[in-house]
């Protein structure tokens, strides 16, 4: 259809979260926030199109189960320790 292809960078980190209605009585919508969430959305921002980004939580739940690359750490605005990466190269067995 000679539409552009979209190459998206994406992110993926887990923890608790507050999840719920957030807002005024006027205007409310569902979300989530917190540490967890705000560490996603970084990493989001420095993963290059196509390329999937991992954090160390979400490494430790599946480290059996995929390739990534060496870990790398990169400094993360809110945050004073720099945060440990990952970069999800395949998932074995598939």
């Amino acid at each position: 259809e000679n539409k552009p292809l979209l190459y998206p960078g994406i992110a993926v980190n887990t923890g608790e979260v507050v999840a719920g209605n957030i807002g005024s009585e006027k205007r409310a919508d569902y979300s989530v926030i917190g540490d967890t969430v705000n560490t996603a959305f970084r990493l989001q921002q420095i993963a290059h199109g196509g390329q999937v980004l991992i954090g160390e939580n979400v490494y430790q739940y599946v480290q059996n189960e995929v390739e990534v690359s060496k870990p790398f750490e990169t400094e993360i605005k809110g945050k004073s320790n720099p945060v440990k990466v990952y970069e999800l190269l395949s998932i074995k067995n598939v």
